[in-house]
């Protein structure tokens, strides 16, 4: 599997992961049942607080580097 496509995979289950948990979050203990106002504020919250990828080219090829929002640590996929 390349590198870029396994990035993508885990930045896609990181947003799922944070968009269900904010969801269930809103549902459960603030009671907003009714309306797509929690699905439309968990989407954006998961959106800010989900990794970048971004691909670096070095001397050595390209690499892959996920980042996220309230971290200054780089994770880099090989």
């Amino acid at each position: 599997m390349n590198s870029s496509t396994k990035a993508i995979i885990i930045s896609l289950l990181v947003f799922l992961g944070i968009f269900l948990v904010v969801l269930l979050f809103f549902k459960v203990v603030l009671g907003l049942s009714d309306g797509p106002i929690a699905g439309m504020i968990s989407a954006v919250i998961a959106a800010l607080f989900s990794p970048r990828r971004t691909v670096i080219s070095k001397q050595s090829g390209k690499e892959v580097q996920l980042k996220w929002f309230f971290s200054e640590r780089i994770y880099i996929i090989k």
